[in-house]
């Protein structure tokens, strides 16, 4: 995994800017420790981005997570080295992030057929929903890059967060967030609910106390 990490730093010079760039290092520094995690039901499509991802078949037998709030959209290819480096380092990742929904790699591969990603992806046992570029460029905030591998970190509406493939490794950083953000709403609702059993209650009992005069 330290092989990958430091193959994954000397890549970053081939990768296109964007809004925000992250580097491996300072990823590694930064990342956020995973929240709890918790039990619900499958999330869904939400944002241009989602519902996009939501009308695309993967020609992997793995579809994409079209309910998660985040993406990553990772432009790799069999022929490509450095790809291959940090392909196993994708799987791994791609595995923990599939423990709670939030987040989600897509490939967009870069090889010149989609059976050639496929012998790609099933080398390195990566279970990644995977689509060629024609089908990536109908996912809004995707962005060709001229070097692969390269990768932009979405949300739900397309808005690119980060790029580069240290971006892998805060990961977890954004589902903590959409996690505290999902804990927050289901807390507002709760808190609604307890309001309004109160108020039910309150107004019955004070019927009741009419009813005794």
């Amino acid at each position: 995994m330290k092989t990958a990490i430091l193959s994954i730093s000397l890549m970053l010079g081939l990768f296109l800017a964007a809004p925000a760039v992250c580097s491996a290092d300072d990823s590694a520094d930064t990342a956020a420790k995973p929240a709890k995690t918790v039990k619900r039901a499958k999330l869904k499509p939400e944002g241009k981005a989602g519902k996009a991802i939501a009308r695309l078949k993967s020609f992997s037998p793995h579809k994409a997570n079209a309910g998660a709030k985040y993406f990553i959209l990772l432009q790799s290819a069999s022929f490509c080295k450095p790809c291959n480096a940090e392909m196993p380092h994708v799987a791994e990742v791609h595995k923990e992030m599939k423990k709670k929904g939030l987040v989600e790699i897509i490939l967009v591969s870069a090889d010149p057929t989609p059976d050639a990603a496929k012998g790609f992806l099933k080398k390195y046992n990566a279970d990644l929903p995977a689509v060629m570029p024609d089908a990536g460029a109908k996912i809004p905030g995707f962005q060709r890059s001229q070097g692969i591998p390269a990768a932009q970190l979405i949300d739900s509406d397309g808005n690119v967060l980060e790029s580069g493939i240290g971006c892998l490794n805060k990961w977890q950083q954004y589902e903590n967030q959409a996690e505290a953000a999902i804990q927050a709403k289901e807390q507002e609702k709760a808190a609604a609910k307890e309001a309004k059993r109160a108020a039910a209650a309150e107004k019955k009992a004070a019927k009741g106390a009419t009813a005794a005069i």
